[in-house]
């Protein structure tokens, strides 16, 4: 959008041309009807001549469209507040309407003595309608897709962004430009969108945390009985191994890379061989290995972030992208570093989707290694794409077990932090089935069907039931296999869910204009500032009994012990070696998710209570001229409660980010692999003996209280500026 609403946009010239042009009419034509030279018309078109707005009415005039018709209506509007959007935005009419009702509110809230219920029934429209009007501003939106490893995520995501090569592959699958396999390919996030021509770019890891990875993977190497006689217990025998796609990378950085024939004896026998074993065997100490291991590494090498296709090369741009990304995701480029980010331009428009751009982010797949499923729910990264408004978010399952337990641990954390809105606006079911999966689909009566589709619409039948269990029915379901099915379809369903993402805002601002002009014209009436009476009077009493939270425990740690027993173990030495900052593991951040989840716990009871009160008044016909105000404040209750809980996370976080370091907590749970214990066990006996402390009751008693206050500011203090019948004075 342009900065101003005022005088003519900056990208009428272009704009013009285009009108022009759709209306088939070539420069001369409205040279003649202007009675210019036709250079003239050529050089008001690319912008070299400025126009004042006579002049481009004359122009628009000349053109004689239908669209330079709208386009002539279009400049003389009033863009007073929001600032003009280009002519072609698709939602252009809702902002426009969002405008000319956040200027009434402008003019409204100017008024001298305003009723202060009135005014802040105005301001808490005015917010909202800025908030929608924001996010519809923006055509950027994000399409991530959230799976287990090997689940098929990535060859979809080829297949239908048109990344494929000509030939298929051995299993008779597309041939992707990116690097596919059974599992464990991708070493970091990816994300796709659209650029000037294809090319890479990469966010590195930074090189103190390669160097973490290096250590895990030599002291994985080290410690092996192989090497140093060691007899670990069953659970430490799994910790000291970094993943294998990271293992790969750092073998291929340092060129420490296993043959692919094992070495053969001199009696004829052959026996695996290792170069990283065999440097282990010969290093002196564990630091003198991870020395050398670092050396080899070169850091300082690899500074290089971009890469470009060449046209000249002798291979395609889909080859030349195919064989670069594997070079890079595998760490055998030698100028290029371990990739923590990994985006990939293409010149076209990932999904083909008119209108708005597309990126897709291909997530890191959740390993299947861990002790269970429940983990996933609780990842930071994944979090952040299903907590962001703009993402529409695929859980991706195998056909024969969807929904699947990570979707459903997923789906299930949501409904108990208090994110079940999310479930419906922007989340999805993607199955991606294989070969002949849909075809094996047989009825009660043992009956097989008839075709790929009934097979489809059978499975989503049983996921439906299964999602309803756990109170998602209403998640929309796609099957899609990469091999046979038409990629088109799956990205105008894509389209469609993001359009209803923003048809909600769109209704969002019709809703609040009619409560803004509704406001406005019956603001003097009596019955109506009789109802609103009623309606502080309620809120007040409703105030009253609820002047604080209800009483939680707030044992926030609880959650994070709950998920170390969940997790690897090898995941929570990673994370204990980084101060609690291992992405698998984050430990802030599962602390913030606990502060969230005690809090909706906290507040689900009075949330209800207030939208109990509500529906009340609108079940009631004397209430009637408050309906549409009260359908509102039933929107914004849910609104304020969502951002209370956001900040309940952040809270959360803080509280503990500081205090938990004190007295290397991390460095004696790391230290105790070895000892011939249960490493689990004895972490998370350290950990509740550290949180369970009378020396942490003090964080526990500033948790409750940022809360509290967060629950004041976020929330009551709404509902008071609604409640409050006192005369507001702008001046």
């Amino acid at each position: 959008m342009s900065n101003s609403g005022k005088g003519l946009p900056a990208n009428i010239s272009t704009t013009l041309s285009e009108l022009r042009k759709a209306a088939g009419l070539k420069q001369s034509d409205i040279a003649r009807k202007l009675t210019v030279d036709a250079s003239k018309v050529s050089r008001i078109e690319s912008g070299d001549v400025s126009l004042i707005p006579d002049e481009a009415e004359e122009f628009l005039n000349a053109i004689g469209s239908q669209d330079a018709e709208d386009f002539r209506l279009f400049l003389k509007q009033r863009w007073e507040i929001l600032g003009r959007p280009f002519f072609k935005h698709p939602q252009r009419e809702a902002l426009y309407q969002a405008e000319l009702s956040l200027q009434k509110l402008q003019d409204f809230c100017s008024q001298e003595n305003s009723s202060a219920p009135l005014y802040g029934e105005a301001k808490m429209h005015e917010e909202s309608l800025r908030q929608s009007a924001e996010y519809l501003s923006s055509l950027r939106h994000s399409v991530a897709y959230v799976g287990n490893i090997g689940v098929g995520k990535t060859t979809a995501i080829c297949t239908q962004t048109g990344l494929v090569l000509p030939e298929k592959n051995k299993a008779g699958l597309p041939r992707t430009a990116l690097e596919v396999g059974s599992g464990g390919i991708t070493v970091c996030e990816v994300r796709i969108r659209q650029g000037q021509d294809y090319s890479i770019r990469v966010e590195p890891q930074a090189d103190t945390e390669i160097y973490e990875l290096a250590g895990e993977l030599c002291a994985g190497i080290y410690d092996d009985e192989s090497v140093r006689g060691n007899s670990p217990t069953d659970e430490e025998s799994e910790i000291k191994e970094v993943s294998k796609e990271i293992e790969r990378a750092l073998r291929n950085m340092t060129g420490l890379l296993r043959p692919k024939q094992p070495k053969k004896l001199a009696d004829g026998d052959s026996i695996p061989s290792d170069p990283l074993k065999e440097l282990a065997e010969e290093s002196e100490s564990f630091d003198a290995l991870c020395s050398e291991f670092n050396q080899r590494l070169a850091l300082w090498e690899r500074k290089r972030r971009e890469t470009f296709y060449d046209s000249n090369s002798n291979l395609s741009p889909k080859e030349w992208l195919q064989k670069t990304f594997a070079d890079i995701n595998n760490g055998r480029h030698k100028e290029f570093s371990l990739p923590k980010r990994i985006d990939i331009l293409i010149p076209d428009n990932p999904l083909e989707i008119s209108n708005y751009e597309v990126e897709i982010i291909d997530t890191k797949g959740i390993d299947k290694t861990l002790a269970t499923q429940k983990t996933a729910a609780n990842r930071a990264d994944l979090q952040a794409c299903i907590d962001d408004s703009r993402i529409l978010t695929m859980l991706c399952s195998g056909f024969k077990d969807a929904p699947g337990t990570t979707s459903q641990s997923i789906i299930e954390h949501l409904n108990q932090t208090g994110q079940s809105n999310i479930l419906e606006e922007r989340l999805s079911l993607l199955i991606l089935p294989q070969s002949n999966d849909a075809e094996g689909m047989k009825y009660d009566n043992g009956e097989e069907v008839e075709t790929v589709e009934e097979g489809y619409n059978l499975k989503k039948e049983v996921i439906k039931t299964d999602l309803r269990s756990i109170g998602a029915g209403n998640i929309p379901v796609y099957c899609f296999n990469s091999a046979s099915d038409d990629s088109r379809q799956f990205n105008a369903f894509i389209a469609s869910q993001i359009v209803n993402l923003r048809e909600g805002k769109i209704r969002r601002i019709s809703a609040i204009s009619k409560a803004v002009d509704y406001l406005i014209e019956h603001q003097e009436e009596e019955q109506v500032r009789a109802v609103r009476r009623e309606v502080s009077r309620s809120l007040k009493i409703f105030l009253d009994q609820h002047l604080s939270l209800s009483k939680q425990e707030w044992n926030v740690h609880n959650y994070l012990i709950k998920e170390i027993n969940n997790s690897h173990a090898r995941t929570v030495w990673a994370s204990m070696r980084r101060q609690g900052l291992w992405s698998d593991l984050n430990i802030y951040f599962i602390l913030g998710r606990g502060a969230r989840g005690e809090a909706y716990k906290a507040i689900n009871s009075t949330r209800s209570k207030l939208i109990g009160i509500l529906e009340n008044m609108l079940g009631n016909p004397d209430m009637e001229p408050s309906h549409i105000f009260l359908n509102e404040l039933i929107s914004n209750w849910n609104s304020w409660c969502d951002d209370f809980l956001k900040d309940t996370e952040d809270i959360g976080r803080e509280i503990f980010r500081t205090s938990l370091p004190e007295g290397d907590i991390y460095l004696q749970c790391a230290k105790i692999y070895g000892q011939g214990k249960q490493f689990r066990l004895e972490v998370v006996k350290n950990l509740r003996r550290w949180f369970e402390a009378p020396e942490q009751e003090h964080l526990y008693s500033l948790l409750k209280t940022r809360i509290s206050d967060a629950w004041q500011e976020r929330v009551m203090e709404q509902l008071r500026n609604l409640a409050d019948e006192e005369n507001h004075n702008p001046s």
